[in-house]
């Protein structure tokens, strides 16, 4: 139950960091005027 916890803690966060990267390049390219 404990491993099952971590593994959706670590999944969760994961995403959470490549969606908060992909916001900040979002914003990035739209700063920079790339977009």
């Amino acid at each position: 139950m404990a491993i099952f916890r971590w593994d959706r803690l670590i999944r969760g966060l994961s995403l959470e960091i490549i969606s908060c990267f992909y916001c900040f390049r979002l914003s990035g390219a739209i700063s920079s005027g790339d977009l």
